[in-house]
């Protein structure tokens, strides 16, 4: 103890260089992993927020949500194999406001009454076909409360009657429609995208499996990991801390 304090008093510059590496180190560490978090949130929040053990999807899908299209003889096995399964809806678009506004969004549905509509936070929910909720972040866009929003691709008219909270997939806002909506988007049927398997044991979900025609049984984090982008973010992420703490040992 006695040599090390006279250590650290003859070259005092040193180990102040020293603490000071390990203290920007640490600070760099903690930013990172804020920066990984964070990424993770706006780019996967609307399906990280779903307490689903499993998800049903196409197989040719790559646990893409949005590549997903469930047949109407896997949605029948689906439906007898479980009473709470909900089926969704969900792909990308671009949305207008009239006045010059645009966003790149992700439109999303459930079936009526579902439980996994989001908690409205500013506003009111959907009451009517033609109403709609968003994540709060388009504001950001110029789009508030009462505005009209046009989907690009199919020249449907919606009002913004509500916003969500952490509604996010694919870097763009969630824009919840109704049953109805999604129906006539779908040219009059509801276009199934996945199911969400909120219990299901390992062995439920392999005997579904085996039992459905072009669909697969997909866990939650694949369906996180098929995100675009998703992985690579966090990939990259994880390997910048590992690397830094190692860095840090050294030093």
């Amino acid at each position: 103890m006695f040599l090390a304090t006279r250590e650290l008093a003859y070259a005092k510059l040193r180990y102040a260089l020293i603490a000071l590496i390990m203290f920007l180190l640490s600070f760099l560490v903690l930013f990172v992993s804020g920066l990984a978090q964070g990424l993770a949130a706006d780019n996967a929040a609307g399906i990280m927020n779903m307490d689903a053990d499993y998800f049903v999807l196409g197989e040719e899908a790559e646990n893409q949500l949005t590549r997903s299209i469930i047949n109407e003889y896997d949605q029948d096995t689906v439906s007898l194999f479980s009473d709470v399964a909900e089926p969704m809806g969900i792909h990308m678009a671009q949305v207008e406001d009239g006045d010059g506004s645009l966003a790149d969004i992700a439109f999303m549905s459930f079936e009526s009454g579902s439980n996994w509509f989001p908690e409205i936070i500013e506003g009111n929910a959907p009451t009517m076909a033609g109403e709609i909720v968003a994540d709060e972040s388009l504001q950001a866009e110029g789009f508030e409360i009462g505005s009209t929003i046009i989907d690009s691709a199919s020249d449907m008219t919606f009002t913004l009657v509500g916003f969500s909270e952490s509604q996010r997939y694919g870097h763009s806002p969630i824009l919840h429609v109704s049953e109805e909506d999604w129906s006539e988007m779908g040219g009059g049927q509801f276009v199934v995208s996945g199911f969400i398997m909120e219990s299901l044991t390992s062995g439920d979900a392999e005997q579904l499996s085996s039992d459905l025609d072009e669909s697969a049984v997909v866990s939650h984090s694949d369906v996180l990991s098929g995100i675009p982008g998703y992985s690579a973010e966090q990939g990259s992420l994880t390997m910048m801390i590992v690397f830094l703490f190692i860095i840090s040992a050294f030093v």
